[in-house]
């Protein structure tokens, strides 16, 4: 399976979490990390890809290390354009925040678990 990778760029930041925002096909993608998993100095873009095969092939799912970070998101609910999903464990051990993924970011119609990859820069 191939994936597309698309740009975010950082746009916000609250007291713990920094937000990354992009155009994907005419929808706004917005990532949520939380700021001890994002390096200093903080990437102003970063690459996202969605990966349908990471849940099965779970490995090196999660990890973080200096060139990005891998996630295992489940499925929440559909929304218009976007899926909600929500970091697999606990919350105290997430490593993104709950993203709504733009429909075409997908790789079929609204997969159960996917994967997701973010690279810094």
């Amino acid at each position: 399976m191939s994936t597309r990778e698309y740009d975010l760029f950082l746009d916000s930041e609250t007291d713990n979490k920094l937000r990354w925002n992009g155009d994907v096909d005419g929808v706004a993608f917005k990532l949520y990390l939380p700021k001890h998993v994002v390096p200093d100095p903080v990437p102003q873009r970063i690459r996202v890809a969605v990966d349908e095969g990471a849940p099965s092939a779970s490995r090196g799912f999660p990890s973080r290390d200096a060139t990005g970070l891998k996630a295992i998101v489940e499925f929440v609910s559909q929304q218009t354009q976007t899926v909600r999903y929500r970091p697999v464990g606990h919350s105290r051990d997430w490593i993104i925040g709950e993203p709504y993924i733009p429909c075409s970011l997908l790789p079929t119609a609204n997969p159960q678990r996917v994967g997701l990859i973010v690279r810094w820069g």
